[in-house]
């Protein structure tokens, strides 16, 4: 009914007046927020996150970096919360909290006794007026690319809206890291002064990357800075963690961290829950967990999957329903690019049917003439879990993506409570009773 609702009223009163009218009550009660908890941020080193893919791992391993290095963190992500030393489940489904929650948060960091927080912070919260309150020392930015269309209307409005914590930043003389070669780096750093601006990329930027190489789940690289260079052998696969190494490396440097105590610090990283955590089936198969929900994380990660594969890879996953409907079909053309199977699940559903989601991507994956595979559509999630683990090989590699720490999958009328790496679990004791009763 929630949904329903809030359907019709996108129907009947334009998109710029709701969005003005929410915008300047989120305002207020950031302000009211601040009045109850004594404007805490101003206490902190505040250190922000922003961009479409690897936020969540990005704060994290900025995070770690400085406790590794003696500076007492805090970090608030997508998939959980740090503070005092211990690690705290997330509030609500959000990136970046909601005003009360979120400066109530904040509190917590202060009493705790840190003194530096890095927020993963959505365009949503910056343009709601979340953070007005935050005096933000630093922002990183990590990439741009499609996603959240049906909230921002086109991509010029949701690069200006993750622009608008660059400006934060610049209200307090602050500095920011940026992918060298994203199209969107020049906006975002137009707000920060030349001399504060940091890059990051493969063989470009301040910072970079050479030599890059995957075995036994564990990453190697040299990452140079100047005249330096230091090898880092980091427990997470995959290229885009690297860039996001390089990003948070080069947010400790900014923050007078010495570049090779930061850089051997990922050494000890050991990754984010629900981004590419790897399970070992009973088989040997390997299942790869990640919450891939655009396009370009679709197409990061398979293509290294692709890359890396002993045997088959095969992909479960699903679309976004009441949202942007022109993702489905890329992520179909791009699981057909590089997977050998694919099975189509439920994802967030919410008043759609899965059924009419699976066919915007079933469009994407026919638009491969090249693709030789199959795919199949098995709605419960669990099953088609369970399915992929029973195709699988001791060789191949099986790709969950979409809801990796997600607490539920989002259907009308009611939510269903969901752990993908316990449903993993459970599929391969499924798997093994089957075996062993032959």
């Amino acid at each position: 009914m929630y949904q329903q609702v809030k359907n019709v009223i996108k129907k009947l009163v334009p998109q710029k007046f709701r969005y003005s009218l929410a915008n300047s009550l989120h305002w207020i009660e950031a302000f009211g927020a601040n009045i109850a908890t004594g404007f805490p941020a101003r206490k902190l080193k505040v250190i922000g996150v922003t961009g479409t893919s690897g936020k969540s791992t990005t704060t994290a391993m900025i995070s770690h970096i400085f406790n590794v290095n003696g500076y007492k963190a805090a970090h608030f992500t997508t998939t959980n919360a740090y503070w005092g030393g211990e690690e705290h489940v997330n509030a609500s489904t959000l990136t970046t909290e909601r005003p009360l929650m979120l400066y109530r948060r904040i509190k917590s960091v202060v009493d705790a006794g840190d003194e530096y927080l890095i927020i993963e912070s959505s365009a949503h919260a910056v343009v709601q007026h979340r953070l007005a309150f935050i005096p933000f020392g630093g922002a990183v930015f990590t990439n741009l690319s499609h996603d959240h269309l049906d909230y921002f209307g086109d991509m010029n409005t949701y690069a200006s809206a993750k622009q608008g914590l660059f400006k934060l930043v610049s209200r307090h003389d602050g500095y920011g890291v940026f992918r060298d070669s994203d199209d969107y780096s020049a906006l975002m750093y137009s707000p920060i002064a030349e001399e504060k601006r940091m890059t990051f990329d493969f063989d470009t930027g301040s910072i970079q990357a050479h030599d890059i190489s995957e075995k036994d789940g564990v990453s190697s690289f040299t990452v140079s800075f100047k005249s330096e260079s230091v090898e880092v052998k980091m427990p997470l696969i995959g290229k885009h963690n690297v860039l996001n190494a390089l990003a948070a490396a080069g947010c400790a440097v900014q923050e007078g961290i010495d570049f090779t105590q930061a850089a051997k610090a990922l050494d000890s990283f050991q990754g984010v829950k629900g981004r590419m955590e790897r399970l070992t089936a009973p088989n040997g198969a390997q299942v790869l967990i990640d919450f891939a929900h655009t396009p370009e994380a679709f197409e990061l990660i398979l293509s290294d999957l692709q890359r890396s594969k002993t045997g088959k890879l095969i992909a479960v996953f699903g679309g976004y329903g009441d949202r942007d409907p022109t993702i489905r079909a890329p992520f179909g053309s791009i699981a057909a690019t590089y997977c050998d199977d694919i099975i189509l699940t439920e994802d967030t559903v919410g008043s759609e049917t899965v059924a009419a989601i699976n066919q915007d991507i079933i469009t994407g994956i026919k638009s491969v003439a090249s693709y030789k595979g199959g795919y199949l559509e098995i709605e419960a999630r669990e099953e088609a879990i369970q399915e992929a683990l029973k195709r699988a090989g001791p060789n191949d590699t099986v790709a969950l993506l979409g809801k990796g720490h997600e607490r539920e999958i989002k259907r009308y009328p009611t939510d269903k409570p969901w752990d993908e790496i316990q449903a993993t679990r459970d599929a391969f004791d499924v798997l093994s009773r089957g075996k062993n009763a032959k």
